[in-house]
């Protein structure tokens, strides 16, 4: 697949809504243009990857109290792609069926207790939210493999090289600029439905240029779909605004 920057869509709304720059900032821009590209289950554009530490100086996660940071262009995790490779372990992790880790309680998680299988079970669980991986271990080195976003030499993110792509996420963009006008009363209910039409319909043509694009593609970005695992609270981190990640 070919790709193009985001700032192609930047310059395409720019051009064709000539509005201040305060209804849509660059980190609004990147955002809705990754709300756009979730909401279209755009699974064929993404890259696999994988954070691999079973050599020294390659990247992995570091886990300390309890929890590590994603990488920022991280969509979606294959089920066992988390695997824990430290103090002996070199095993898939499972992601928790609830929360029930996340107190941090040592005594409730079973770390101090002598059964070492006790100890085990509960370090080969993870939590995802947000760009934060919670484990059940508190110290540690975990390799990923992971659906990223595709992105340029500057770590920017990038997007499929689709007049279809393009114009439904200037659509999408439009639409929600119109609609903090239109709760600002500056503009009518006839133009608030146009453009909201306008989306829908560009959202409906991108999809399907994405849907029936490269046969090889899509079966192999389709082909472990059915396990992934998103992460909670996040569309698409690498077109949110990046600032200092805090615990």
């Amino acid at each position: 697949m070919n790709y193009t920057s985001y700032k192609t869509v930047a310059d395409a709304y720019k051009r064709d809504y000539p509005f201040d720059d305060n209804w849509a900032t660059d980190p609004d821009i990147r955002e809705w243009i990754g709300e756009c590209l979730f909401e279209m289950n755009a699974v064929s554009w993404l890259k696999p990857k994988v954070l691999d530490c079973s050599e020294e100086g390659n990247p992995c996660i570091e886990i300390k109290g309890y929890k590590g940071i994603l990488p920022s262009d991280l969509v979606a995790v294959a089920q066992g792609g988390v695997k824990r490779v430290d103090h002996g372990f070199n095993s898939i992790c499972m992601p928790a069926s609830g929360s029930w880790f996340m107190s941090h309680d040592k005594n409730n998680l079973g770390l101090n207790s002598h059964s070492h299988n006790r100890e085990k079970i509960v370090s080969l669980q993870y939590e995802i939210y947000g760009n934060i991986i919670t484990t059940s271990f508190d110290e540690g080195k975990i390799q990923l493999s992971y659906l990223a976003i595709p992105t340029d030499d500057d770590g920017e993110p990038m997007i499929p090289n689709s007049e279809e792509v393009i114009s439904a996420c200037k659509s999408y963009i439009a639409e929600k600029v119109m609609t903090k006008l239109y709760l600002n009363g500056q503009i009518d209910d006839k133009r608030m439905k146009f453009i909201q039409q306008q989306c829908y319909y560009n959202k409906a043509k991108g999809v399907m240029k994405l849907m029936f694009g490269n046969a090889d593609e899509i079966l192999e970005a389709f082909k472990d779909f059915s396990s992934l695992i998103r992460p909670k609270y996040s569309n698409y981190y690498a077109f949110t605004h990046r600032g200092q990640y805090r615990f």
